[in-house]
């Protein structure tokens, strides 16, 4: 099994995983408002980005939550 080296928050980029990702008050956490994407990395690189990026950014718009834009959403993939 393969053991979870990061996670990449709005606003924070790159998670180590000693790291807490969330705050008590976080809407995501209280409320359950939230949208995600799992991807495959292989040689270090995301396999079918766009395609991931395009359900992640959609499944966000229908919840309502705020705009990410398309760059700042591939910009955190590359860390």
């Amino acid at each position: 099994m393969t053991a979870i080296l990061s996670v990449v928050v709005l606003g924070r980029g790159a998670v180590g995983s000693d790291e807490p990702l969330f705050h008590v008050d976080d809407v995501g956490m209280t409320r359950g408002q939230a949208a995600f994407e799992t991807i495959r990395v292989y040689a270090g690189r995301a396999f079918v980005l766009e395609e991931h990026l395009d359900r992640l950014l959609a499944g966000a718009s229908r919840l309502g939550l705020p705009a990410v834009g398309r760059a700042r959403s591939e910009e955190h993939t590359s860390e």
